[in-house]
């Protein structure tokens, strides 16, 4: 019923300490006249300031691009304002190295 107008993004909102419980919000974009139906929701996202990085290839280094990125953001002495996005502009699996992910970091 719902045809997507772009990529998955995943939203996470009071990510500051990864040890510590975070929102996570999973959307995709739609064209404005999508209709609600089921448990779906529909919202707009705010635009934000952020600091980005692209991961391309298997999610297994995920984790190594945020750190090159909180480094860049530490590097810039900027501050994280606790909301990240993640953007799959290109998905095979988990595994793949064909993946292209943009995170986005927000930034104060």
């Amino acid at each position: 019923k719902v045809i997507p107008a772009g990529p998955s993004v995943f939203i996470y909102l009071d990510l500051v300490d990864m040890s510590k419980p975070f929102t996570l919000q999973i959307g995709r974009p739609v064209k404005p006249d999508t209709k609600i139906f089921g448990d779906f929701k529909i919202r707009k996202t705010a635009e934000f300031k952020c600091a980005t990085i692209l991961l391309t290839g298997s999610l297994a280094h995920m984790h190594e691009a945020y750190g090159q990125l909180m480094a860049g953001i530490e590097k810039a002495k900027l501050t994280p304002s606790g909301e990240s996005r993640e953007a799959y502009l290109f998905w095979e699996g988990p595994d793949s190295p064909n993946n292209v992910v943009q995170i986005q970091m927000g930034i104060k």
